[in-house]
């Protein structure tokens, strides 16, 4: 017996039951709620354009959040990862020269 989802939903509701559609990605991002909602975020990447991606499940009005960057390749951001911390320029490469992340 092969019924669309709206045909499952339909005799599912008659029943009582609550139920919904299973969404695929793109299901999702075109949901009316959800772009209502904003739960989605685009972002501009260095390597891969303007992906869009789940975006914060908890909003502060003072303190809104935000996406700074889009995730980096390994090693890619080592030497300002380590200066947080206070690492000296010849930490850093004296760990890069052992393998930890990539040189400066």
């Amino acid at each position: 017996m092969c019924k669309t989802t709206a045909e499952w939903l339909e005799m599912m509701r008659n029943d009582g039951i609550w139920a919904g559609p299973v969404y695929g990605f793109t299901d999702v991002v075109d949901d009316t709620q959800v772009k209502v909602n904003g739960s989605f975020v685009e972002y501009d990447h260095h390597t891969k354009g303007r992906p869009k991606t789940p975006g914060f499940p908890i909003r502060f009005q003072r303190t809104p959040a935000e996406v700074g960057y889009g995730a980096a390749n390994a090693g890619e951001r080592t030497r300002e990862i380590l200066r947080g911390p206070g690492y000296s320029a010849e930490e850093i490469y004296a760990l890069a020269g052992a393998g930890f992340g990539s040189a400066p």
